[in-house]
């Protein structure tokens, strides 16, 4: 289609008028309080210019007020956002600074109010940011036995033991191990004392025999095993002892002990529990199927293939309730003891018998690894074909025959029988739509005003399906697009896209949001923008969609349209809608950071801009862009082709706001590159390339741009080989994201050739190694995929920088055992080797983690953190291993503070201050971080004329009904990162805390 098919910006506003019918929902009054909390803000902003005797009292003077509020006037406050809302945590959120913290604490500890239970809780919050386990423990004891008093019934808080109870434990687990050994023994008293009363539960486990020796763990897990709880165990040794005490004392255990049943060498306690319990809970039933699954795993390490082929079938009723399929650990087994032809024989067998079983991904798979796909092919025909196969075991058959097909390059059946799968799943879901009018028809003749919804009707079709059907089908519909798309034939593409948007008013509303996104996206990728921009405006909304739904469904389709026009290069129409649109839902471009069809919204209005001739609105609009995000390259150069004698300057600034993002650099380098200053360029690209020399986190035609822009300067400065050999590595990365979208349909031999093309223009890239290491090893050559595990490892050093990102394909690169096999024996002489790079200890801290031996992976992130302190993602992956072993709580506070000193604005992760006990510390640290973190503008940055005034106009018929704006609290700014101050609130010492004081302070 041509430009000229396109209706235009003017027609689009008429159509989407149209569908406006409905007044603006009344709004809830403002809030009583908002004064306090305006207050509470503006204290948290100056805190730290105080005296810290001042700031005390400031903020205690405004945590008085806050606690001599009615509860009527919390309850009636409104806010748009939960965050919002003034309660007990909002003065967590925002206490002075540690120095002011001893004032603070003294003055909580002495102060007496003439209220005993408002006094407690001040003596518990002083405890508790003291770090004084053993007060805030003390003090819950005389919360718990006032509570108890019944003198002092009249006054009681609306607390409860099992409040208490968690609070307890949680202080007391704060000390470590042996303190919650101590909560656990004193948890299983109450339980022994509950006696028949006690209807069973969870129990986690302590680490019981580090804690407090093997005798008395013995002991307190044969206690343990006799109450009806369900045990749960995680450290080894602790397991081991209890998998021991379960077997001798099988005869007398309450409840199956499914969850002891973990590894193949715990063989023998399953056959015990199955035999002492032959029918279980149905709350059992997953812990179970969990259990039997690693039994089977365990018969096929023994090579008892026909006892577990006669277990399987036996045990049917069980093992489906294991979700994904075969356990893990099943065929981990099987290629651990070379027995993975002679199980993938047991599950042909299973499988031919019995079709409905819920292992057909795990023998296409093994198949395809053992080089026999052809024969899960014959098996799958042969089925497909019988006559009596019911629909349900037909349509989840269907599924994994189209993949079969397609891996094994057989297109053209397989694009049959994805059309034929279609087909059926289309007149299911029409049979389910005359259903559903039926039964609507039937109960308003009834008088029935309770109507079921849509999908309760059709979920009857849906058993076979891991969605709903009507998603299920649109999925297939869009999967045939895509093929067709990369396989050049347009009628597919019609065929699907028709199909799915046929089908649209059927779907889910997830799937809906989901379905316009991905429809819209196809259409313009096959040049049918003319089709998109025709969909987008005129797909009707859900008549049972309310007013502010509406209003919000409008707002999106005016931004889907705008993204439309400025891929076809109707640069005019999006100014148009800036210009003359009342539908975006925001006053200011400044509230609407949002992205469709792979590209920024803000990004198409600063193109606009630029191009209608208003170049400082533009520049304005792009800068923004950037600061909200960071990577997306074509803001970068908009940036630079608006020009301006700042821009070398500003890209230098955003490159020190954020030390790990290279993008400032590597545009900094192309602008030195066209002054023709060529040593300065250089140094700049490599300095970007040393920052993440993968770049996976970039999107499909943006990564290696470092690489792109050093070959243009390298060949200026006359270097043509080496030049060539960057050009080679960026052509490389193309390819393979090419074989990426192939790999995604489902073309797998395609992809493959597509990704060995790769290599032949770039062999040093550990990302295409990965990928084919890992295709290989699925389509079951593995002796090639061993030849490029290897060299991915060896490779993998020098393409990791301080942070690294995985692009798609090279994910679960350790997820095997041959690969693992593999990267040991390379990283280990790697380490060996005189001046290792932290990189090499990185990995093999990554090793152990995916090998599941964390107390190994602490010691490797360790020294790579030693070598290099600076090494952020060497930080987050100590920080996850040391919260999964039991290293001491220093690992954790450190590597949590070394991650906000080296990543204020938390872009690159996202910590959890959940487990941190120095509360002081890390407040210090979050205001630190809060300093350091990027200035940024949060003013207008291009008005909305039309979209204003209707704001306006909103706003002053709330008023005259009464309403009014309100306050927020949060001081976070927009776009990624995380709100550390919420984040600090959540900690556990602080999370329970918050209810409690609400209670106290709220008394009847």
């Amino acid at each position: 289609m041509s430009a000229a098919d396109y209706q235009g910006a003017d027609a689009m506003l008429k159509k989407l008028a149209e569908q406006l019918q409905k007044s603006p929902d009344a709004e809830k009054p403002a809030d009583p309080v908002a004064e306090l909390r305006k207050k509470l803000v503006d204290f948290g902003k100056q805190a730290s210019t105080l005296p810290p005797e001042q700031a005390a009292a400031q903020w205690l003077a405004m945590y008085d007020l806050y606690a001599a509020l009615p509860a009527e006037a919390l309850r009636s406050q409104y806010v748009t956002n939960y965050r919002d809302q003034l309660r007990t945590g909002s003065f967590f959120e925002q206490l002075p600074p540690g120095s002011a913290w001893d004032a603070l604490i003294t003055r909580l500890e002495t102060r007496k109010t003439g209220d005993a239970w408002r006094d407690r809780g001040s003596q518990l919050l002083a405890s508790v940011l003291r770090g004084d386990a053993a007060a805030s423990s003390r003090v819950l004891k005389e919360i718990r036995a006032a509570m108890e008093d019944p003198k002092q019934a009249a006054e009681r808080p609306m607390l409860d033991a099992q409040m208490l109870d968690m609070m307890e434990d949680s202080f007391e687990i704060a000390g470590g191990s042996d303190q919650w050994a101590a909560v656990f023994e004193k948890r299983l008293a109450q339980m022994e004392k509950a006696g028949p009363l006690y209807v069973g539960g969870s129990m986690i486990t302590p680490p019981l025999v580090k804690a407090v020796g093997p005798e008395k763990a013995e002991a307190l897990l044969r206690r343990a095993l006799a109450i009806k709880a369900r045990l749960v165990v995680n450290d080894e040794e602790t397991h081991r002892l209890a998998v021991r005490l379960a077997l001798q004392s099988i005869d007398q255990l309450p409840s199956p002990q499914w969850t002891l049943v973990r590894k193949v060498e715990d063989a023998r306690l399953y056959e015990a529990l199955a035999k002492r319990f032959p029918r279980s809970e149905p709350q059992d039933a997953s812990d179970q199927a969990r259990a039997a699954t690693v039994y089977l795993a365990s018969l096929v390490a023994e090579n008892r293939i026909k006892e577990a082929a006669q277990f399987a079938t036996d045990s049917r009723g069980i093992l489906v309730n294991s979700v994904g399929g075969v356990n893990g650990s099943v065929m981990e087994e099987a290629s651990r003891q070379s027995l993975s032809r002679p199980f993938n024989g047991l599950l042909r067998e299973l499988l031919s018998s019995d079709p409905s079983l819920p292992y057909w991904h795990d023998y296409i798979q093994l198949s395809a690894q053992l080089g026999d796909s052809d024969k899960a092919l014959a098996l799958l025909r042969e089925i497909v074909a019988r006559p009596n196969l019911s629909l349900e075991i037909r349509g989840a058959l269907r599924s994994h025959y189209v993949d079969a097909l397609l891996a094994a390059d057989q297109v053209e059946e397989g694009v049959k029988v994805l059309r034929e799968k279609i087909q059926v799943e289309a007149k299911a879901t029409n049979a389910a739509e005359k259903d559903l009018e039926t039964q609507l028809k039937e109960m308003r003749s009834d008088g029935n005003r309770t109507l079921p919804s849509p999908l309760t009707v059709r979920s009857k079709y849906d058993d076979h399906y891991r969605v709903p059907l009507p998603d299920a089908l649109e999925m297939d519909c869009l999967h045939l697009a895509r093929l067709g798309h990369l396989l050049g034939q347009p009628e597919l593409v019609e065929e699907g896209l028709a199909a799915a948007i046929a089908n649209l008013a059927k779907v889910s509303d997830y799937q809906e949001g989901s379905s316009l996104e991905d429809i819209g996206l196809l259409m313009l990728q096959t040049g049918r923008g003319p089709q998109a921009e025709k969909f987008v405006s005129e797909f009707p909304v859900r008549p049972e969609s309310g007013t502010s739904q509406l209003a919000s469904l409008l707002g999106d389709r005016t931004e889907k349209l705008a993204v439309i026009y400025h891929l076809a290069g109707r640069h005019e129409d999006v100014f148009k809608l800036l210009e003359q649109s009342p539908y975006w839902g925001a006053g200011d471009l400044s509230g609407l950071d949002t992205n469709h069809f792979e590209v920024p919204l803000l990004f198409a209005a600063a193109k606009a801009l630029a191009v209608t001739g208003k170049k400082e609105e533009a520049l304005r609009v792009v800068k923004r862009l950037i600061e909200s995000r960071g990577g997306y390259d074509p803001a970068y150069a908009l940036f630079l082709e608006l020009g301006g004698d700042g821009r070398e300057a500003q890209l230098d600034a955003w490159a020190r706001l954020d030390r790990f993002q290279e993008r400032p650099l590597i545009w900094k380098a192309k602008l030195q590159l066209d002054a023709g200053r060529l040593d300065e360029a250089e140094r700049t690209v490599r300095a970007a390339i040393a920052i993440d020399p993968s770049d996976g986190e970039e999107g499909k035609g943006d990564r290696m741009r470092a690489y792109a822009v050093l070959g243009d300067i390298l060949e200026k400065k006359g270097d043509a080989a080496q030049a060539k050999i960057m050009r080679g590595a960026v052509e490389a990365i193309r390819l393979s994201e090419n074989a990426d979208d192939w790999w995604q349909a489902g073309l797998l031999q395609r992809a493959v050739k597509m990704y060995e093309e790769a290599l032949e223009h770039f062999a040093d890239a550990y990302c295409i190694q990965s990928r084919l290491a890992l295709r290989y090893s699925e389509l079951g050559d593995l002796a090639r995929a061993e030849e490029h595990y290897r060299r991915a490892f060896e490779l993998m050093p020098e393409s990791f920088g301080r942070i690294e990102s995985h692009c798609f394909g090279c994910e679960g690169t350790f997820s095997n055992q041959r690969a693992q096999d593999i990267a040991e024996r390379v990283f280990t002489q790697l380490a060996a080797a005189p001046g290792a790079r932290p990189q090499v200890f990185y990995l093999l801290g990554y090793l152990r983690e995916e090998e599941g031996r964390y107390e190994e992976a602490v010691e490797q992130f360790r020294q790579a953190v030693q070598l290099d302190p600076d090494y952020f993602n060497a930080w987050k992956h100590l920080l996850d291993a040391a919260g999964r072993s039991e290293h001491a709580q220093a690992d954790i506070e450190k590597a949590t503070l070394a991650l906000l000193r080296l990543d204020p604005a938390m872009k690159h992760d996202n910590v959890n201050f959940s487990g941190i006990r120095n509360l002081r510390v890390l407040w210090d640290a979050i205001l630190a971080a809060e300093k350091a973190r990027p200035v940024r503008e949060f003013g207008p940055i291009f008005r909305l004329p039309q979209a204003a005034l209707a704001m306006e106009q909103r706003q002053k018929a709330m008023i005259a009904m009464g309403q009014g704006e309100t306050a927020g609290m949060n001081q976070e700014m927009p776009g990624p990162g995380k709100n550390l101050r919420e984040e600090f609130h959540r900690n556990q010492a602080l999370n329970g805390l918050d209810g409690l004081l609400e209670l106290i302070n709220r008394r009847p």
